[in-house]
């Protein structure tokens, strides 16, 4: 709750470079939850939350695919290469088998056509 509320803390305050510090906030709350994964696996007992259904492993590949695309992609754009960005998220989406996914990842190629016209 906290790294959430940073993050929105870092876009309102304009805590240049946003983008970049935004992201830095989302990978270190993943690797928290694959540190917290593994600790509940070896320990069950310590896992106190309420237990939800770990989702299917396609489902977690394809989370894991979009993100490092997703990143790629900033970071291209965060070098003002947009057409490169979108290019990489239009093979990404070309070659993404779960429907959902590649919409989201074009979903973000739209973005980055609309930041360009502006």
């Amino acid at each position: 709750m906290l790294l959430d509320g940073a993050t929105g803390q870092i876009r309102d305050a304009q805590l240049s470079p946003v983008r970049s510090n935004i992201r830095k906030v989302g990978e270190t709350l993943a690797v928290i939850f694959e540190i917290q994964a593994a600790i509940y696996k070896q320990a069950p007992e310590l896992h106190l939350e309420p237990k939800y259904e770990e989702p299917p492993e396609e489902i977690s590949l394809a989370n894991r695919r979009l993100g490092e695309a997703m990143l790629a992609a900033d970071d291209l754009a965060d070098q003002g290469k947009l057409g490169e960005a979108r290019n990489l998220l239009l093979r990404f989406a070309e070659a993404e088998p779960l429907p959902e996914y590649k919409e989201l990842a074009l979903r973000q190629v739209q973005r980055y056509a609309d930041a360009d016209d502006a």
